[in-house]
């Protein structure tokens, strides 16, 4: 920037700074008031190269317009090599997905594309690395690898010193060997790993402790090779977990015609590489878009009828993506300005009832990857704005495969924090955030709340606006000017299954009465106000007691009836004394992961053939009986998602697992017994609970995605009857319930 342009900028930053403190900041008109009179500057020549004044691929900035968007570009564009040929590139990191026992899932992806048929003008080349140990001996685990291949195998082409798949520089370095010595007319790059969406990337090296590919560090990657090319990549797929979201789309953007990901994990078998292979052989020029057809298809076709219920894989036009992300700016101001004339959980309530992707709950932990057009689909019925969004996505995912499970997957999700994992995962949000509306949503609704524990809404909460007003209006740079904003964030405990407790003056949440058991033994809890505007779910909990204060949580549910009179939400048990169990009459603890007025989903944990799962599950709301979709590994303390969407099979041994509260206020495991799964599959069945007394109380969850217990009520079961007291539970415990989450001050 020039000197006399920065004095004017540095001058009209202490104006705006004036104006604030005179001032009282209500919307985000006031965003665009103060952008209108700033200068941008969006991009520099460099060589062949135009790049963005940010020095990334991308720059965002705000002007009087709206969201202006600078890309990295190429002076002049011009294919790669000759006419006709076409080169692919697979990034090839083999982590715990080769390494570990009766995996080999790296070699065994190698093998099929060495099975496919070769032409000379298709060249197919892998790097491998980021693996202990491979099942083929020939490849190493102490150094990388780079390999062409061809039908009669693979041949080595160079070796290198060990480093991790998961830092930038070794994958541009890649990049850039392929893209020297190989070039072609159209030119293809593949992520073979665990995917996790946008907050920890994808490629977790295990010899490097399971260092990943940020979505910053691709975009450092990509851009430092895209000075050695005259035209962009033809496609960047991703055969990993979690990966098509817009916020990796609009990286790629700067780089490459189209992406090939999945919203959702993906099946141990991943890509089917023979099919994907032989379609290039037969025709090596075809279109990313084609090619993205023949990966979703044969992908999807390669699984068991059971296997296709929770796939997706879309292929998006990232010359589109520009629309996603101006569409979804205006509409994520339009959402800001209607929380500041309504209750903030409205859009909040229907935002939990879209898709989210790769588990997120207690069992799995959180990946806080949600259908972007799901959600916008669902706040349009408020915000109709956000229609403009939904039409955006359908010009940019130009073709996807969705299994029964995933049908409304609109082919682009987003990060939306279900649960924020700590200071850190917001950090690196704000820095790969494609709206700066929707970050100012987020900071509104969620995050300043957070921070601040001043409550949120019409409450009062203290989002700040000039935080977003930054040096140069370069969006990309937002963290380092303010991370300070984030320290009261508490980073996430794994010991307490990523709960967040908060403290007494983040409580957003407030009773009317205590929960009370009326005249025909109904559990009830009323609500009003402010707390009922912050009030987004309510199901219920239920508990085994067992001996010394000890008890086993048999798992949540969605069954309560919620009526309103007069501004008070009464809510009232449906309990009927029964829970599902599997065949051998085992109960299964169910965890409500998502629910809408039409259906529920579930985790449940489980040991199976000896490896720590989750069974997802799919309850229609209206009904009582569960569907298995699948069975998913989580994600690991690294932050990767698992490639191991499953599902049971005859001759399988399950074991449920259950939850206990301790009375000192600690939550270990215990498991039940071991059951062989018959040939008609795994199925469940609705079972009277065994005679005991069992505790029971509300789940109540907020905005900001935490989650409370009232204080329980003791049913006792007889036989065909329920007892109850009018006693709360906790009172024969001797403040039992004080060490566990229980912010209402009874």
């Amino acid at each position: 920037m020039k000197k006399k342009t920065r004095i004017l900028f540095t001058t009209l930053i202490v104006l705006a700074v004036c104006i604030a403190v005179v001032t009282v900041f209500v919307g985000c008109d006031v965003i665009t008031t103060l952008i209108s009179q700033l200068p941008t500057d969006g991009v520099t020549s460099s060589g062949n190269l135009i790049t963005t004044s940010n020095a990334r691929g991308t720059s965002l900035s705000l002007t009087s317009d709206g969201l202006e968007i600078a890309r990295a570009q190429l002076t002049s564009e011009s294919p790669m090599g000759e006419e006709g040929t076409r080169t692919v590139l697979i990034y090839l990191c083999g982590t715990d997905l080769e390494s570990d026992s009766n995996a080999g899932l790296a070699v065994a992806d190698l093998k099929e594309m060495v099975a496919a048929n070769d032409n000379p003008a298709l060249t197919v080349l892998v790097q491998t690395g980021g693996a202990k140990r491979w099942t083929d001996s020939d490849i190493s685990s102490k150094k990388l690898t780079r390999y062409k291949v061809t039908s009669s195998g693979l041949v080595e082409l160079a070796t290198l010193p060990q480093a991790s798949m998961g830092s930038a520089t070794t994958l541009a370095d890649f990049l850039s060997w392929g893209v020297t010595n190989y070039p072609a007319e159209k030119m293809d790059v593949v992520f073979w790993n665990h995917g996790s969406g946008s907050i920890n990337g994808v490629c977790f090296d295990e010899n490097f402790n399971y260092d990943s590919l940020s979505i910053s560090e691709l975009d450092e990657a990509f851009l430092t090779v895209f000075s050695k090319m005259t035209g962009k990549f033809e496609s960047v797929g991703f055969d990993a977990c979690l990966m098509s979201t817009v916020e990796v789309a609009n990286v790629l953007a700067s780089y490459s015609n189209y992406m090939i990901a999945s919203e959702e994990s993906e099946s141990g078998s991943g890509w089917a590489y023979k099919s994907v292979l032989n379609a290039l052989a037969a025709n090596p020029t075809i279109s990313g878009a084609e090619l993205g057809k023949v990966v979703a298809d044969s992908a999807y076709k390669s699984l068991t009828k059971d296997g296709k219920k929770m796939f997706t894989t879309s292929v998006v036009d990232l010359s589109k993506i520009d629309d996603v992300c101006k569409t979804l700016d205006v509409a994520a101001e339009d959402m800001s300005a209607y929380v500041d004339d309504n209750s903030t959980s409205d859009i909040v309530k229907l935002i939990k009832q879209a898709l989210n992707f790769g588990g997120n709950s207690r069992s799995e932990g959180y990946t806080n990857m949600v259908d972007l057009g799901d959600m916008m689909k669902k706040v349009s019925s408020l915000v109709p704005s956000c229609a403009d969004v939904v039409e955006a996505i359908e010009e940019a995912v130009v073709y996807k495969v969705n299994g029964s499970a995933e049908s409304n997957a609109s082919g682009l999700a987003i990060y939306y924090p279900l649960k924020i994992q700590g200071s850190s995962e917001v950090a690196v949000f704000t820095n790969i955030c494609v709206s700066p509306h929707y970050l100012a949503y987020l900071d509104k609704t969620v995050f300043g709340t957070s921070a601040s524990g001043n409550g949120s809404g019409n409450s009062g909460n203290t989002h700040n606006w000039q935080q977003w007003i930054q040096n140069d209006f370069d969006f990309w740079s937002l963290v380092d000017s303010f991370s300070h904003y984030w320290e009261d964030i508490p980073d996430s405990d794994n010991d307490t299954y990523n709960v967040i407790e908060p403290d007494n003056q983040d409580v957003t949440l407030q009773l009317l009465t205590d929960p009370y058991l009326d005249g025909k033994g109904t559990y009830t809890v009323k609500m009003d106000g402010d707390s009922l505007n912050n009030l987004v779910t309510v199901d219920y909990a239920l508990f085994k007691k067992g001996e010394n204060g000890v008890k086993t949580l048999i798992g949540s549910d969605i069954d309560v009836k919620l009526t309103y009179n007069n501004g008070v939400c009464v809510m009232t048990d449906q309990f009927d004394g029964k829970w599902i169990a599997l065949p051998d009459g085992q109960l299964i603890s169910l965890e409500v992961t998502e629910e809408t007025e039409e259906y529920a989903v579930y985790s449940a944990p489980a040991i199976l053939n000896g490896t720590r799962v989750t069974i997802k599950i799919k309850r229609l709301a209206d009904q009582r009986e569960y569907e298995v979709l699948g069975v998913y590994n989580g994600i690991s303390e690294n932050g990767a998602a698992s490639k191991s969407m499953a599902n049971v099979e005859e001759g399988d041994v399950l074991i449920p697992v259950y939850y206990v509260y301790q009375a000192d206020g600690s939550i270990t495991e215990t498991q039940g017994e071991a059951l062989t799964i018959s040939k008609e599959g795994l199925t469940f069945n609705e079972v009277a609970l065994e005679n005991g007394d069992y505790e029971y109380c509300f789940i109540l969850t907020d905005i900001l995605g935490e989650a409370y217990y009232t204080d329980p009520t003791v049913y006792t079961i007889e036989g065909n009857t329920i007892y109850y007291t009018s006693e709360k539970a906790n009172n024969e415990e001797n403040g039992f319930w004080d060490a566990f989450m229980n912010p209402f001050g009874f």
